[in-house]
């Protein structure tokens, strides 16, 4: 089965991480003032085990709430409400106010993991050239923004792109395109009534549920609300009531009090859905969410499937991982990713997150979720630290800014070491970032597109039952920075990676690649590079993006 890649000005940047334990306790917010159908969860959330955890984790639960649902060939036929579109400003776990790390950090017990080696080539063609062009920075307003953040999801019949704040939805071959604004599909309050803004759109077609799903941060920065003092964060999702992405979805959010649920991301399993998110804390002023606002932790936001389906009595879980422990105050979580399962076939949740103990090492944690949400079984099966205490993967390590010809000769926040995407099938756990190496041959440290694959075959309750490490390899090219990476996995089982190469020699400009692996391969191994698309101009901006979407076709 082949993949479709978006094709814009695509790649994003951010990297890897870990989890823990959990005590129980509830609590219920405020609504926020103009929601429809607001309520909040009323199963009582249940403790994880403690096994070899050094932090409190909570598990609580969330307020969620509802909006009127959209049909999107209703709204598409209508103007699109005039608004004040803002850009997320780059937020980072650097930018903290939390206590700086002391001097320690868990003991080493094992040698410390090997790095990952530099890929060799397969043998592989090129894959077959196919798709078609996506949305444009021209083709609307909602398009125009920086950074891109493109996303796209495939389904039977239909396409769907999200790029910056417009979402398409074309059949298989790009035609007959429906166009319709976030804001206006998500049903966000119109302007006069007060400025919303939103960012970093996902979209998701889970073939067991025959469903689609879509993601997105939301907020505002109304002080005048009681209830606040700074303004309101949502994760904003949205499910189709049929197979059909033209016709009316289901609209919900999750709520964040004077919070900002920042680089969301959703998960999939058989049985739940999760969002996983960075929270900071909203600022005084004008525009409560800036560079500078504080970084909180690391969260994952859990519910089961059939609920999200039903939307009539709706039970969120939460799982926070705060930014400075509440038993170590040396462990810092940032950037969970919860796994996509193409295609959903097993009820257990994989979690991927990067961990810092202040020792220098930003570590790659592994974590698994179990149970049902509304049944009050959800379990943290365990939590592991796959850098230190099992020495499988070697610590993250943060990229240059990739360089470009002409002024400016660099893309200042183009990347950063986070993970940008996880995806799970049949036991393989594949997750994506950026770091800097020095390519074989080369004279100089490239950025260099790494991905990691774990099997979760082993995985369960057990002391030692964690998962392994299968290959860690890097995308390099000599003389290249190769940055910004996305996965995929087709239905038979070939891995792609699609990633954006530049270099600062004339003409070089940013370009879209990609390189697969068949099973069968030699690990550590890919095929020739395809050309996706080519740059044809020097980038002015200094934010390339934050993800890049990759999608298996169900067809």
């Amino acid at each position: 089965m082949a993949l479709r890649r978006s094709t814009l000005r695509t790649i994003g940047s951010l990297a890897i991480a870990l989890v823990l334990v959990a005590t129980a306790t509830a609590g219920a917010v405020a609504a926020p003032r103009g929601s429809a159908g607001s309520k909040t969860g009323g199963a009582t959330p249940v403790a994880a085990p403690g096994k070899r955890l050094t932090n409190d984790i909570k598990l609580t639960t969330r307020q969620a709430g509802t909006r009127a649902p959209v049909n999107v060939r209703r709204v598409a036929a209508k103007k699109p409400t005039v608004r004040d579109y803002r850009t997320l400003p780059f937020l980072s776990r650097e930018a903290s106010a939390g206590p700086a790390p002391s001097s320690g950090g868990p003991k080493v017990v094992a040698p410390a993991p090997a790095p990952p080696v530099e890929a060799t080539l397969n043998g592989q063609p090129t894959a077959r050239k196919g798709g078609f062009d996506g949305l444009a920075q021209n083709t609307s307003s909602a398009t125009s923004g920086e950074p891109p953040d493109p996303w796209v999801a495939v389904g039977p019949e239909h396409i769907v792109q999200a790029v910056n704040l417009s979402l398409r939805i074309t059949d298989r071959e790009g035609n007959s395109p429906t166009d319709i604004t976030l804001p206006d599909f998500f049903q966000l309050p119109p302007p006069s009534v007060v400025p919303t803004f939103d960012s970093d759109p996902h979209v998701i077609y889970d073939s067991l549920h025959g469903r689609w799903l879509a993601t997105e941060v939301s907020w505002d920065c109304d002080a005048s609300d009681p209830s606040v003092n700074f303004g309101h964060g949502y994760i904003d999702f949205a499910v189709s009531r049929t197979i059909d992405p033209r016709g009316t979805w289901d609209v919900g959010y999750i709520y964040f009090p004077d919070q900002l649920p920042d680089f969301p991301a959703p998960g999939t399993s058989t049985d739940k859905i999760a969002f996983a998110s960075n929270v900071f804390d909203m600022v005084a002023g004008a525009d409560c969410v800036t560079g500078t606002s504080p970084f909180v932790g690391g969260d994952v936001i859990y519910m089961d499937w059939a609920d999200v389906l039903d939307l009539g009595s709706l039970t969120v879980l939460e799982s926070f991982f705060p930014e400075s422990g509440l038993v170590n105050p040396n462990v810092h979580f940032f950037t969970p990713r919860v796994a996509v399962q193409v295609p959903a076939t097993s009820g257990r949740l994989h979690i991927v997150m990067q961990y810092d103990f202040g020792t220098g090492t930003v570590g790659l944690g592994y974590a698994s979720i179990v149970g049902s949400v509304k049944g009050g079984t959800l379990d943290l099966e365990r939590i592991d630290n796959l850098t230190d205490e099992y020495p499988l993967v070697s610590g993250f390590v943060d990229p240059l800014p990739p360089r470009q010809p002409g002024s400016p000769g660099t893309i200042v926040d183009a990347v950063d070491s986070r993970p940008t995407d996880a995806i799970w099938q049949g036991n393989r756990l594949v997750l994506v970032s950026t770091q800097a190496c020095t390519p074989a041959g080369d004279s100089a440290p490239r950025d260099c597109v790494r991905v990691t694959e774990l099997n979760t075959a082993t995985v369960g309750p057990g002391a030692s039952a964690t998962a392994t490490l299968t290959q860690d390899f890097l995308v390099t090219e000599v003389g290249k920075d190769v940055f910004m990476g996305g996965v995929g996995l087709s239905g038979d089982g070939t891995l792609h990676v699609a990633y954006t190469r530049s270099s600062a020699t004339a003409t070089d400009y940013a370009v879209a690649r990609i390189r697969h692996q068949a099973l069968g391969d030699p690990l550590n191994s890919v095929s020739q590079e395809e050309n996706e698309a080519g740059g044809s101009a020097n980038y002015p901006g200094t934010r390339w993006g934050d993800y890049v979407g990759v999608a298996q076709d169900p067809q």
